[in-house]
C-alpha cells in the first residue's frame, strides 16, 4: 500500500509541476539563478577551508556541521511535515479508505524528505565532499559521507515528526499555524546566523578563529558520532570509525521507528483535535465597554487593521528580517575595536552609513507591509465598497497604521543609536523627520501594489502581493528611493567628499559608479547653492514626499471605488478571483 501511495504522490506531482503558471515558475527560476550564482563562492570558500584546516580540527568542525544540519533541518521541516500530517486536503480523504495509518505516516515522511530534508541533505554532502577535495582526505571518506549525512539528515527530519506529534496534543488549535510559522521565520534566523558567526565571534581571520575557537561537542550527541567517523575516515578506514558511523545510523533507524510507535495517538488524533477541536466550553462574554465619543471613520479604519495584525502573530514575521539584518551588521562592526572606535569618532560618517542601511532595508518593508493590508481583507473585500466611505478614506486609514507601526521601530532604533553611538540630539531628530518622509511615500506605492495585485493564501498567509506586483513594487521603488538618496545626499552630505567620490566613479563601474556619479552631481549643486542648501532639500524632500504620498493615495482610492480583485488561492493550487 505504502509503494502505491508513493505511486500516486508521484503523479500528482508530475501534474502539478507541469501546470505551473508563469507567475509560479518565476520564482523558482529565480530561486535556482540565486543559488548558481553563490554555488562558486560556495565551492572555493569551502574548498579553501580544506585545504588550511589542521587534522585535530576535523572532528570539531565535522561535529559542529552535523548539528547545524539537524537544527537546520527540523526548522524547515517542521512546518513543512504540520502541513503534511494536518493541513493537507487528502489525509482526510486518507483516513477514510482501509489504509493503516502508519502507511500513511511513512508515505508522508518520505514526502518531507523529498520536499524538505533532502535539499539540507545535498547541501551537506556537497560540504564534506567539497572540503575533503581540498584536504587530500582518503577514500573511504568519500564513501561514508553520503550514508553518514543521510543519518544526520533523517534525526533533524524525525524529531520534527516527532515535535508536531507531541505539539498538536498541547497547543491550541487557533495557534498552531501562527506557530508553523514563527518556526519558518527561525529558520531564516538561524541561516543568518550561521553566516555571522565569525563576525559575531569577532574573527579577524577565518583561519585562526576556526582552530582556536571552535568548541567540543558532548559525546552523547549522534552528531558527534558522525563528525567523529568522518574525522578519521578522512585519514583511512579504521573500526573505530565503522563503528561511529554505524551508530548515527542506527540511532537514525531507531527514533524513525520509535516515531511511526505514536503515529495512531499522535496523527490521527491530533488531526481530529485541529480539524474538529476538543474544547466544548462556551467562552464567557466579555461586557462591551463604552467607546465615549465616536472617533473618526480613518482613525476607526486604522484601528481595524491594528487589531488585525495584532491577533496574529504571523504578521510581525514581516519585520524578522529587518531586525535580523540590522542587528548583525552592527554586532559585527562593534565587535571589531578599530572598527568600532572609528565610528564612535566620526558621528557623522556613522550616521549616514547608518540611515543609508535603515532606508534601504525599509524599502523591501515598508511596501510589503502597506500592501498586505488589502490581501488581508481576503473575501470580504467586497465590504468595503458597502461602506459610506470615500476610496480616498479608505486608502488613507490603511495607510496611517501601516506607516506608523514601522515608523515606530525606527524612533526606537534612532534613541538607541544616538546615544550609542554618541551623535548629536539634532542627528537623531533629522534622521527620524527624514526617514518619516520617505517612508511616507514607500507605504502609499506599496497600498497602490496591493489594490492592483492582491493576494490571499490561506496555507501561507504571509503571500499577500502577487509575484509580479511584487517585482512591480520594487522597480517603482529603485527611482523613488535614488530621487530619496539625491535629496539626502544635498541634505547631509558634506562638500569635502565631492573630489573623493569622483575619483571613486572614475574608477569603478557598475552600480556603484552610477550611485558615485549621482552624489558627485548633487554636491556640485551643493556648491551652487551654498548656504541655501540645507532650506532647498527639505522643501524638496517634504515635497517630494508628500506629492509621491498624494499620487499613490489618489490612484490606491480610484481602484478602491471601482472595486478591488483579489486572488484567492482554495488552498490546493487554484485560483479564485473575489470582489
Amino acid at each position: 500500500m505504502t509503494k502505491l501511495l508513493l505511486q500516486i504522490y508521484w503523479k500528482q506531482f508530475k501534474r502539478t509541476f507541469s501546470g505551473l503558471r508563469a507567475g509560479q515558475i518565476l520564482p523558482i527560476v529565480a530561486v535556482g539563478f540565486l543559488g548558481l550564482m553563490f554555488l562558486p563562492i560556495f565551492i572555493l570558500g569551502v574548498r579553501a577551508l580544506g585545504e588550511i584546516l589542521p587534522v585535530e580540527f576535523l572532528a570539531s568542525l565535522f561535529s559542529i556541521i552535523a548539528l547545524s544540519a539537524v537544527i537546520l533541518t527540523m526548522l524547515f521541516a517542521i512546518p513543512q511535515v504540520f502541513k503534511h500530517l494536518f493541513s493537507s486536503r487528502d489525509v482526510e480523504f486518507l483516513f477514510t479508505l482501509p489504509v493503516a495509518t502508519k502507511h500513511i505516516f511513512w508515505v508522508k515522511y518520505i514526502q518531507s524528505f523529498f520536499s524538505t530534508a533532502g535539499f539540507v541533505w545535498i547541501l551537506l554532502v556537497l560540504f564534506f565532499v567539497v572540503f575533503g577535495s581540498g584536504a587530500n582526505v582518503s577514500g573511504f571518506y568519500y564513501v561514508a559521507v553520503p550514508l553518514v549525512s543521510l543519518a544526520v539528515v533523517l534525526i533533524g527530519l524525525t524529531i520534527a515528526y516527532l515535535f508536531n506529534l507531541v505539539l498538536i496534543q498541547i497547543i491550541p488549535r487557533s495557534r498552531a499555524n501562527e506557530l508553523m510559522t514563527l518556526m519558518t521565520g527561525m529558520a531564516g534566523l538561524f541561516v543568518i546566523i550561521l553566516f555571522q558567526l565569525p563576525n559575531i565571534m569577532g574573527w579577524n581571520r577565518v583561519s585562526v578563529g576556526l582552530t582556536s575557537e571552535l568548541p567540543t561537542l558532548p559525546v552523547l550527541l549522534p552528531t558527534t558520532w558522525a563528525g567523529e567517523s568522518l574525522s578519521l575516515f578522512s585519514q583511512g578506514f579504521s573500526f573505530t570509525a565503522f563503528v561511529w558511523a554505524i551508530s548515527a545510523v542506527v540511532f537514525a533507524v531507531i527514533v524513525s521507528l520509535l516515531t511511526s510507535t505514536i503515529v495512531e495517538k499522535g496523527f490521527r488524533t491530533g488531526w481530529i483535535r485541529l480539524s474538529e477541536g476538543t474544547s466544548r466550553k462556551k467562552k464567557r462574554k466579555r461586557p462591551m465597554k463604552k467607546s465615549g465619543l465616536l472617533k473618526h471613520p480613518i482613525i476607526f479604519l486604522g484601528m481595524k487593521e491594528l487589531r488585525a495584525v495584532q491577533r496574529d502573530p504571523r504578521e510581525w514575521l514581516t519585520f524578522l528580517p529587518l531586525l535580523v539584518i540590522m542587528i548583525f551588521p552592527i554586532v559585527a562592526l562593534m565587535t571589531n575595536e578599530g572598527t568600532r572606535q572609528a565610528i564612535i569618532h566620526n558621528p557623522l560618517i556613522s550616521w549616514l552609513v547608518a540611515h543609508a542601511m535603515i532606508i534601504f532595508f525599509f524599502t523591501m518593508l515598508m511596501g510589503n507591509f502597506s500592501a498586505s493590508s488589502i490581501g488581508r481583507e481576503e473575501k470580504a473585500v467586497w465590504i468595503l465598497r458597502t461602506l459610506p466611505l470615500t476610496g480616498m478614506q479608505i486608502a488613507l486609514g490603511k495607510l496611517w497604521i501601516h506607516w506608523l507601526i514601522p515608523f515606530s521601530f525606527v524612533i526606537i532604533l534612532e534613541i538607541v543609536l544616538t546615544f550609542f553611538l554618541g551623535w548629536a540630539w539634532y542627528l537623531g531628530v533629522a534622521g527620524v523627520l527624514s526617514i518619516g518622509f520617505i517612508s511616507l511615500g514607500m507605504s502609499s506605492i506599496g497600498l497602490w501594489a496591493g489594490t492592483i495585485g492582491g493576494k490571499y493564501n490561506p496555507n501561507n498567509p504571509q503571500q499577500r502581493i502577487e509575484t509580479g506586483t511584487g517585482f512591480l513594487l520594487i522597480f517603482i521603488n529603485i527611482p523613488y528611493m535614488l530621487l530619496m538618496f539625491a535629496i539626502a545626499v544635498l541634505l547631509f552630505m558634506p562638500t569635502e567628499f565631492q573630489l573623493q567620490i569622483s575619483n571613486f566613479s572614475e574608477s569603478s563601474l557598475g552600480f556603484l559608479s552610477f550611485l558615485a556619479s549621482i552624489v558627485t552631481g548633487v554636491l556640485s549643486v551643493k556648491n551652487l547653492l551654498g548656504d541655501w542648501s540645507m532650506l532647498v532639500g527639505i522643501l524638496t524632500l517634504v515635497i517630494a514626499s508628500l506629492t509621491i504620498t498624494y499620487l499613490f493615495l489618489w490612484l490606491s482610492a480610484k481602484r478602491i471605488d471601482q472595486g478591488i480583485q483579489i486572488t484567492i488561492v482554495d488552498g490546493s493550487g487554484g485560483k479564485l478571483k473575489k470582489l
